[in-house]
């Protein structure tokens, strides 16, 4: 199950697999708070107040991936979530790339 390696190679994974989980908590957040008045896709007001959790990056990020994926994104981050604590724990993700895909 736990397939680390070498301790080099269990400290990228274990790295690779925090900053992705983290990316992937921040994302959920991001949509969950996600407003149509914050800045974001064609919207380039300066005077609104943003209500997006994480700020101008969050308003940003959740606005373009509801853009290109609307609801689906949701699912998106929940997929990069779970390959991001996979990656963590040093399970083995093969077909990373056709899940990918497959999901989209």
């Amino acid at each position: 199950m736990f397939k680390y390696g070498s301790f080099r190679l269990f400290l990228a994974k274990f790295i690779l697999g925090s900053l992705i989980t983290a990316f992937a908590v921040v994302y959920l957040i991001s949509l969950y708070s996600y407003s149509q008045t914050d800045p974001g896709f064609k919207i380039f007001e300066t005077g609104n107040e943003i209500k997006n959790y994480f700020g101008l990056f969050g308003a940003y990020l959740a606005s373009y991936s509801m853009f290109m994926f609307g609801q689906i994104s949701y699912f998106v981050s929940f997929f990069i979530l779970i390959e991001g604590v996979k990656n963590f724990l040093g399970i083995k993700n093969s077909y990373l790339v056709l899940k990918i895909f497959s999901n989209l």
